[in-house]
């Protein structure tokens, strides 16, 4: 049976975060970032919020989320969930599935808080909180990263609260928190799991991101001992 639309999706990004943890430039990409020296880097098992843990030679930690790619060109999923369990008031949950999942034509007026996009990009449980952002594009022809960028979690969510619309925009299927976030019905058939629950999706990642793959010619300088 081929795989989903859905699952490709997730299945490439489980594969970046793999080849991130193995790849000999990315950790020395990192270790420049940080300034410090990884002792090792490890997946975190799991559906949690956080990818990838970097651990460093002083004892110190962080934890990242990464994304890959395009995301097929609609963006990335940064939450799944059913619609009850959507930090909204009902008459929040009633909007999403009106438009998301067509089950009704009113369109009430709801306003939007920080607290609703750091609830559904952090999520609540401290222990996998990201504490950076990375995103991430494979070479198909070598299975290396050859591009890799990074964000302070803080950093980028300030600039995706900047972006908020006062209010959810609902737009043909989609309810809109901003120009580049959105939710939308998860979708699919049979290949798929939940198909009626509601994705955040992220367009495309924010200014914030700095880049340590490929690196500049003033990265290399830097780094040369």
């Amino acid at each position: 049976m081929e795989p989903s639309f859905h699952a490709e999706i997730a299945r490439t990004g489980n594969k970046a975060e793999a080849i991130v943890c193995q790849d000999s430039q990315s950790l020395a990409a990192f270790a420049a970032y940080f300034g410090k020296q990884i002792s090792k880097a490890s997946l975190i098992p799991g559906r949690k919020k956080s990818d990838i843990l970097l651990e460093f030679t002083d004892g110190t930690s962080v934890r990242i989320q990464n994304k890959n790619g395009t995301g097929g060109g609609r963006g990335w999923s940064v939450d799944r969930r059913d619609i009850k369990q959507i930090p909204l008031e009902e008459s929040g949950q009633q909007l999403l599935s009106h438009v998301c999942l067509k089950k009704g034509a009113e369109r009430p007026e709801i306003c939007q808080t920080p607290a609703l996009l750091q609830t559904l990009l952090l999520g609540s449980d401290e222990q996998f909180r990201p504490t950076y952002f990375t995103h991430s594009v494979i070479d198909k022809q070598t299975n290396t990263i050859k591009e890799l960028w990074i964000s302070p979690t803080e950093t980028l969510l300030e600039r995706l609260n900047q972006e908020l619309y006062p209010n959810l925009v609902a737009k043909k299927t989609c309810v809109h928190l901003s120009p580049r976030l959105y939710f939308q019905r998860k979708g699919g058939g049979s290949k798929d799991h939940a198909p009626d629950h509601i994705q955040l999706k992220l367009k495309s990642m924010p200014d914030t991101m700095t880049r340590l793959l490929p690196q500049t010619m003033l990265q290399s300088v830097e780094q040369t001992p």
